[in-house]
């Protein structure tokens, strides 16, 4: 059975936030909801932690000891294997969270629910740097 820490947010039916490992090896924060959770692995998630923002996602401390129960009681191997990478994207990801370069100039500081591609993201803080004034469900000053 692999690692699973999907609940109770897999149970919320409202937009919400959760740190996540991304395919690149970083957590990332990802705005989901009850159905969106079969688009993603549920073994990825690294804790169970909700947020009604990204910033709160972002700033929250991860709660660690679901991994490390399971990476010491785990049922097999791939459960173990699961815990112990997502316990390393942790180390990783609060290692450079201590270090991190400020946001430049065009960076929100806000939430943005725009849902545009990822692809837009800033390279140095991962935040939505997306100028469409439609595209964002709330509105800006200084858009």
């Amino acid at each position: 059975m692999p690692l699973d820490l999907s609940s109770p947010g897999s149970l919320d039916r409202e937009p919400h936030y959760r740190r996540y490992l991304a395919q690149d090896g970083k957590v990332r924060v990802v705005c989901v909801q009850d159905f969106d959770y079969y688009d993603y692995d549920v073994s990825r998630f690294v804790d169970e932690a909700t947020f009604p923002t990204s910033g709160e996602a972002e700033s929250a401390p991860i709660s660690t000891w679901q991994l490390v129960q399971a990476l010491e009681t785990g049922e097999d191997d791939e459960t173990r294997a699961q815990a112990s990478r997502n316990l390393d994207a942790v180390r990783v990801h609060v290692t450079a969270a201590r270090t991190a370069p400020g946001h430049r100039p065009q960076c929100s500081p806000r939430d943005c629910r725009c849902a545009c591609p990822r692809t837009q993201d800033c390279q140095d803080c991962h935040r939505c740097v997306c100028w469409r004034a439609s595209c964002c469900a709330e509105q800006y000053p200084g858009r």
